[in-house]
């Protein structure tokens, strides 16, 4: 009986620390001269979404805040997703956009600094591709 009663407490005790514990983190925002924004062209972009799109073969949000092709720290005219190739981050673009839009907050978003690699229809003179994004 002993061993049963230990048991449980040591399961409990395990759980309540694994309950204590974050399940999910938010990404926190990069400085602008953070090694990881610069590993491949990667950058974290906060942007005030004014327009949500989706068309066949990719979804977009537009940031008021654009900057033509974006920068280190401002974010392009329009961040975009390939429909075709990721459909789940795909409509996920389309709901995250329409809850910071709606709510007036920033869609934060890991964009690829590299034209080359953007999304159908994703012009390279104001629009790169998003491998993740969130809002707080």
């Amino acid at each position: 009986m002993l061993r049963f009663g230990l048991s449980i407490a040591c399961v409990i005790g395990l759980a309540s620390a694994a309950a204590a514990q974050p399940i999910f983190q938010i990404p926190r925002m990069l400085p602008a001269d953070s090694a990881l924004n610069n590993a491949d062209g990667l950058t974290w972009v906060s942007c005030q979404v004014t327009e949500i799109a989706a068309f066949e073969d990719r979804t977009h949000v537009r940031c008021a805040n654009g900057q033509g092709q974006g920068t280190h720290t401002a974010p392009p005219d329009y961040i975009a997703v390939d429909a075709r190739a990721h459909p789940a981050l795909a409509s996920s673009l389309v709901t995250e956009g329409v809850s910071a839009r709606s709510r007036g907050i920033l869609l934060n978003a890991l964009v690829r600094n590299l034209g080359r690699d953007n999304p159908p229809g994703c012009d390279v003179g104001n629009c790169r591709g998003a491998f993740g994004f969130f809002v707080e």
